[in-house]
């Protein structure tokens, strides 16, 4: 314990603060934010600043980088994460010092599926189509659709037209098996199919709207 002026510091309650600060304020404080008085004595117990970081855990050790970057091959970017305010220049800096063997960033595997950060559930949008990934297989969500109903699989000479030209819309009344020959003569058969859903439509009406 020392004293300045009227003031004494104990370096196990300053190490406690230090740690309590840094939760506060979500990273490692900088020696003027912790006060210039306590940031002397911790110096002179421990030397550098980053020493004292490092004995309060704010400041990755040797032991801490090996633990994230060669045992459970973390990459500085997610690292950095663990000790802010430092940047994976920083982290991948202090490997290199610590001896490290620096791995390249076409190492790392990006992690895809269900384990990818941007995973939606497999649901994904092309050019106005609605995909479902199931199993590690892409397909359109007209086509599995059409599927269940008919209980079958499409052949693939046969396409799916959606009536109202809305490709997302996949609802059952919207969409039309046709042949691969007929969709590229859609303009000259859409109007039939159309006319025919019209008339489903109000056959429907007045199944409805019989007294």
């Amino acid at each position: 314990m020392v004293y300045k002026g009227t003031k004494k510091y104990s370096t196990p309650d300053l190490i406690i603060e230090l740690i309590e600060f840094a939760k506060k304020l979500g990273r490692f404080p900088q020696t003027r934010e912790f006060g210039s008085g306590k940031a002397v004595h911790l110096t002179r117990r421990f030397g550098k600043w980053i020493y004292i970081l490092e004995h309060c855990g704010l400041w990755p050790s040797k032991e801490d980088l090996e633990f994230y970057y060669i045992k459970n091959k973390l990459s500085c970017n997610t690292i950095k994460d663990f000790f802010k305010p430092l940047t994976k220049h920083t982290i991948r800096n202090l490997c290199v010092r610590y001896g490290f063997k620096m791995r390249k960033s076409t190492d790392y595997k990006a992690p895809s599926g269900p384990e990818s950060v941007h995973w939606k559930g497999g649901r994904t949008i092309g050019d106005g189509y609605v995909y479902l990934t199931i199993d590690g297989v892409r397909r359109g969500e007209h086509r599995i659709v059409m599927e269940k109903v008919l209980g079958r699989t499409l052949k693939k000479s046969e396409h799916i037209h959606h009536l109202n030209g809305i490709r997302g819309d996949n609802r059952l009344e919207n969409l039309v098996v046709m042949e691969k020959s007929e969709h590229h003569k859609e303009g000259r058969t859409l109007a039939k199919h159309q006319a025919k859903r019209i008339r489903e439509l109000e056959n429907l009406l007045k199944i409805h709207h019989t007294p």
